[in-house]
């Protein structure tokens, strides 16, 4: 996965982060997340929501290990960096993808016409989310 990068934020409902989605052009009005692991095919990182802001990711704390087996990309996030949770219940957990172009650091930006190492079918201010998925992590009493 050389130009997708996955985004996956976190959030732990007792925390209070940041509804904002850095750098990619969208903020929740009514959710926020803790934790974001960026894992490109290149690198990966996770950070705390402290600092993050449109256009400024957060503040690192450490590098997921990332690796592909039997054509799924698997991400192992350390307990110790989510505070080691007796339990997961409550969370919640959005997970985003988008092109990104590892020579210049940064997400390819999007426009109505697609053009070389541009995407096409938006305008520059749309949310740069191609793909998403939100997961709920409810009890099993549920």
């Amino acid at each position: 996965f050389d130009h997708v990068t996955y985004q996956i934020f976190i959030d732990d409902p007792t925390k209070k982060g940041t509804g904002v989605l850095p750098l990619q052009n969208y903020e929740f009005d009514n959710w926020d997340w803790d934790w974001e692991v960026f894992a490109t095919g290149w690198s990966s990182a996770i950070y705390t929501s402290q600092g993050a802001s449109k256009d400024r990711i957060g503040t690192q704390i450490g590098s997921p290990e990332v690796f592909v087996e039997d054509g799924w990309v698997k991400i192992i996030i350390k307990g110790d960096w989510l505070g080691n949770p007796s339990s997961f219940e409550g969370w919640t957990i959005y997970v985003t993808s988008w092109d990104y172009d590892g020579i210049e650091n940064k997400f390819r930006p999007l426009q109505q016409e697609p053009k070389a190492y541009i995407m096409g079918g938006g305008n520059p201010t749309d949310p740069l989310i191609m793909d998403d998925l939100w997961l709920e992590i409810k009890s099993n009493q549920d």
